[in-house]
């Protein structure tokens, strides 16, 4: 069994598992944070794969000061805005890479939106950019690389419009799903 913390230089990479009935779930996302004293911090954001597994990656810039050397780490779990699970009450104290395994199991699933979704992409739909790698386009103008895409991500517009959810927010004020929609 792996560990659930790697850490090179700053780099810290959380990875767990998360289930349900036995049976990991895709798509999950899962939320660390570190608890700290003054002021809870939003550190990353990870998706469950198809085999269960999730993986995290922050910087320590993101938690150290002068009270905290080593994260404090706890998970939420989130299905399509349903918290399924937090661990806040279970916290990793000074986690490093000596912490135990990170083995999450929910109860239930956000099903009345997951019901919603088609797995099987739309007729004639063809993913990537139509170039090796995304990162060899060239940043022009946000619409300027639109005729390029053609890749299906799964969103929501409940995820970018609606209700002000501050749930949704990072410290910054930006929208935690926003890297999600660009990821390559």
């Amino acid at each position: 069994m792996s560990n659930a913390i790697a850490i090179s230089g700053s780099e810290y990479t959380l990875s767990g598992t998360v289930k349900k009935d036995e049976k990991g779930v895709l798509n999950l996302h899962v939320e660390v944070c570190n608890n700290d004293p003054i002021k809870n911090e939003f550190l990353g954001i990870g998706v469950t794969d198809a085999t269960e597994a999730f993986h995290v990656c922050f910087d320590s810039s993101k938690f150290t000061n002068s009270l905290c050397r080593k994260p404090d780490l706890y998970s939420v779990v989130i299905d399509y805005n349903m918290e399924l699970l937090s661990t806040k009450k279970q916290v990793i104290n000074n986690a490093t890479e000596d912490s135990p395994s990170i083995n999450l199991v929910v109860d239930k699933l956000n099903t009345g939106t997951r019901d919603l979704i088609n797995e099987t992409p739309v007729d004639g739909w063809v993913g990537g950019f139509g170039t090796p790698e995304p990162s060899a386009l060239d940043m022009l103008g946000n619409l300027e690389n639109m005729k390029l895409l053609k890749r299906q991500q799964k969103l929501f517009g409940q995820n970018l419009v609606g209700p002000l959810n501050p749930k949704l927010l990072n410290q910054r004020g930006v929208f935690k799903c926003l890297p999600l929609i660009s990821r390559g």
